[in-house]
């Protein structure tokens, strides 16, 4: 089975799941050239605290992001709407450390 991310919501949501995995790897020991995981995911979504603390929030943001889409708060044909969806519902369900 195969999946197409054409959209500029799903392009995001691919993009939130993929930095997810990255930090998890990062996490166990895995290293990367340039700018480590961590501080893209800090600095892209506003995120504080340590490793562990950054990894949690970005699970939470991901579940939220997908409890969004099935509750069909999120409309794949809008360039801001994971973008909003997201903010809003990070806002609301993780509290920043």
């Amino acid at each position: 089975m195969s999946m197409m991310f054409d959209t500029p919501a799903s392009i995001a949501f691919f993009q939130l799941a993929a930095r997810k995995g990255a930090l998890a790897m990062e996490l166990r020991g895995m290293k990367r050239r340039g700018r480590s995981v961590y501080s893209i995911c800090k600095s892209e979504y506003g995120l504080r605290g340590n490793r562990e603390s950054v990894y949690e929030q970005m699970c939470a943001l991901v579940e939220a992001t997908i409890a969004a889409k099935s509750e069909g708060r999120v409309n794949d044909e809008s360039s801001s709407a994971l973008d909003g969806v997201s903010a809003a519902v990070y806002n609301e369900s993780v509290e920043v450390v």
